[in-house]
């Protein structure tokens, strides 16, 4: 994957950033945490590309589930790094997006790094995910969309970056614990603890009398 094709691609550019003196590490390159620096600052690019104004995350949430990430290349102090997005896709129940951002080195103009995330969309006052707005879903649907169509490959999705996966887990872990009420249910007849017989079937002994 060439910088210039993603450059070129009319992916959304999130953000431009000049790596500073304080993200050097003993190595002499920029330090994997401020790679996650930068990523997490062009998210919130990424939302407010979506529609979401900034007084909306006072009272909604976008939590991460999970992460993947690759450094293909050094970043170096004082080059600059530019980050574009390409929207992956969306769970059916409208609460999880898939997304790739792309760190382009525009100083070197290689693909430094890209990261894919997995998101979940939550209501602040109950803690528990919840469904995008009508408004934020159309315009996550029209990236996805239009992303199809970019000339390179979309990487493969992993079961843990599947936006329907936790879903269709849930289904079918609730199939299971529901088969497993059922064999559990009590019958008609008494039941008894394994390994004992019921009293009235339980032979006693009396102790022979003291002489």
């Amino acid at each position: 994957l060439s910088a210039e094709a993603v450059a070129s691609s009319g992916a959304p550019l999130l953000l431009t950033v000049q790596v500073p003196e304080s993200a050097r590490d003993m190595f002499g390159h920029m330090n994997v945490r401020h790679y996650m620096a930068v990523y997490d600052d062009a998210e919130w690019k990424l939302l407010e590309h979506l529609g979401a104004a900034p007084g909306y995350w006072q009272v909604h949430g976008l939590f991460d589930l999970a992460h993947y990430v690759e450094y293909l290349r050094e970043v170096h102090i004082g080059d600059t790094v530019a980050v574009y997005c390409r929207m992956l896709g969306r769970s059916v129940s409208a609460k999880r997006i898939h997304f790739q951002l792309l760190m382009l080195n525009t100083t070197t103009g290689v693909v430094a790094s890209t990261l894919q995330c997995l998101c979940m969309h939550t209501d602040l006052a109950t803690r528990r995910s919840a469904q995008f707005p009508d408004t934020i879903l159309g315009n996550i649907d029209a990236l996805v969309a239009a992303h199809k169509a970019l000339l390179w490959p979309a990487p493969p999705t992993t079961l843990t970056m599947d936006p329907n996966f936790l879903g269709e887990l849930a289904v079918k872990l609730d199939v299971l614990l529901r088969r497993h009420r059922c064999r559990r249910a009590p019958s008609n007849s008494p039941r008894t603890s394994v390994g004992t017989r019921p009293r009235a079937l339980t032979a006693t002994r009396q102790r022979p009398p003291v002489r």
